[in-house]
């Protein structure tokens, strides 16, 4: 009973119709957030691949920093090498530790034969042919 003068009740509506009126006001807002979810995402994944991109740089001038290093330490190796297998530093060191020079004993002493590709297979072979890079 309407105990209201004046003013007529408006009839409420079906649940059904309510639905249908509320529905594309929701997906609406179930896209608009999708929408901002997706841009989001977006940004946040650029900002990673980022961060990706600058770790990453970091590691390739860390390692060419350590390839240069490995390249300057070659070079000196190389250079000692050439230094401590020079004739006048091994002179140096028989003189210093006193080393007499002289001939090898007999068992010292190795025949080497250096053969040519074609003939390889006759190494066994003592009679096969010793080529033009024999060495005694």
């Amino acid at each position: 009973m309407n105990i209201q003068f004046g003013q007529a009740q408006t009839p409420r509506p079906a649940g059904g119709e309510l639905a249908q009126r509320l529905w594309p006001k929701m997906w609406l807002a179930v896209k608009a957030a999708l929408f901002c979810f997706a841009v989001a995402a977006l940004f946040n994944g650029n900002i990673y691949l980022r961060q990706k991109i600058a770790e990453t740089e970091r590691g390739i001038r860390r390692t060419e920093r350590e390839i240069a290093g490995t390249r300057r330490e070659i070079e000196r190796l190389r250079v000692d090498y050439a230094e401590l297998t020079g004739w006048p530093y091994i002179r140096r060191r028989i003189a210093e530790f006193r080393l007499p020079l002289r001939p090898p004993l007999p068992g010292q002493i190795r025949d080497i034969r250096l053969i040519e590709a074609g003939t390889a297979r006759y190494a066994e072979n003592a009679t096969a042919p010793a080529g033009k890079f024999a060495a005694r």
